[in-house]
């Protein structure tokens, strides 16, 4: 429920944060297609090697927020943290592999 929730919070903000900053829509989609593309790799991984794979790809995850929060008028740091928000969600080791 609450990972619904976050993932729900960012797309629904981050069209409006494209347009304010002045920046192609389509920016928004590739960064949602690659991350979600990128998810399906990385659940596959989980199902695969167990949930030891939440550290490291939380720590991914982790490096991308940082790059969003600290760059957040850069295109690129937001853009690799839609990736990340995306590509690297733990909800399927957290709820039961």
């Amino acid at each position: 429920f609450f990972n619904g929730c976050i993932n729900g919070f960012a797309a629904s903000s981050v069209g409006l944060y494209f347009t304010d900053m002045e920046r192609p829509l389509w920016h928004l989609g590739l960064a949602l297609s690659l991350g979600f593309s990128m998810r399906l790799i990385t659940q596959r991984l989980q199902v695969h090697f167990g949930i030891w794979t939440a550290l490291p790809l939380a720590m991914f995850h982790l490096t991308g927020a940082i790059l969003g929060v600290v760059f957040t008028a850069e295109e690129w740091a937001v853009f690799t943290e839609i990736v990340c928000l995306c590509a690297f969600d733990l909800s399927m080791a957290i709820e039961g592999i």
